[in-house]
């Protein structure tokens, strides 16, 4: 074939590949999912009536050094701003709700000195469940954010979500009333890697930085399949590793 032909077939395949994209990147990851985000019309959360069921084992770290296991099951329903936690424990089953501002042990309240505090706690329920509502479909947000910070060697753009403020509506279900929130992503991808939650009545700042993204082909999103949660300053500079969460399992209903 003469280079003239071999130039011409090229041209038309690249601008085939460019034309099939709709616009969605994607690359693919170490666990061999697929990263994807749309760059336009995002939106937080799965289809609704879409459940993301989620095995998992949480680690928690104390301050002498010292860990403790947990296997638990997390069911979380992004649109809704729901996410259930349940675990078998020595001591018994334990479950536990978060659902937009209510919080509340639904099973094992009179158990629960037995455990960690960090297992059951409403600000990590809220890291957590953020972390997996955003991880994906925030480009638009992210790329109309004024602020560019440096955080962790990173720059990121920055979100600030705090309570009683005027947002667009896909921001609405990840809003608490009790603390802010602030999401550091990238503005290209649209990825959120890190979710700050700063407790202003508990005198607490606690970051969740995502990693390991798998691409559900079911809901058309990529989430995190390890979370670590650290005790943090207003710096991000200083942390202090609380807690892990190594996802194993992941389905949606």
């Amino acid at each position: 074939m003469k280079k003239s032909g071999v130039l011409c077939w090229l041209v038309l395949v690249l601008s085939w590949a460019t034309l099939s994209g709709c616009g969605r990147f994607y690359a693919t990851s170490k666990d061999k999912g697929q990263i994807g985000v749309t760059s336009a019309g995002d939106k937080v959360g799965t289809p609704t009536g879409r459940s993301i069921v989620a095995g998992c084992v949480v680690t928690s770290y104390t301050g002498d050094g010292s860990t403790y296991l947990s296997e638990q099951r997390h069911i979380i329903r992004p649109d809704l701003g729901i996410i259930e936690i349940s675990a078998l424990e020595p001591y018994g089953t334990f479950r536990w709700k978060l659902s937009g501002s209510d919080f509340a042990v639904v099973t094992g309240a009179g158990r629960l000195d037995d455990l960690p505090m960090v297992l059951c706690d409403r600000n990590i329920a809220k890291l957590i469940l953020t972390s997996i509502s955003a991880a994906f479909g925030m480009s638009a947000q992210l790329h109309a954010s004024p602020e560019l910070t440096k955080a962790q060697g990173r720059y990121y753009s920055v979100i600030h979500i705090g309570p009683g403020a005027t947002y667009p509506k896909a921001l609405k279900t990840i809003e608490v009333p009790w603390a802010n929130l602030t999401l550091y992503g990238d503005s290209n991808s649209g990825m959120v890697e890190m979710v700050t939650i700063q407790d202003v009545h508990a005198g607490l700042m606690l970051t969740a930085h995502s990693y390991n993204f798998r691409w559900l082909k079911e809901i058309g999103k990529s989430i995190p399949m390890k979370i670590d949660v650290f005790k943090t300053d207003e710096t991000t500079t200083w942390r202090q590793r609380i807690l892990q969460v190594n996802y194993h399992s992941v389905k949606t209903l």
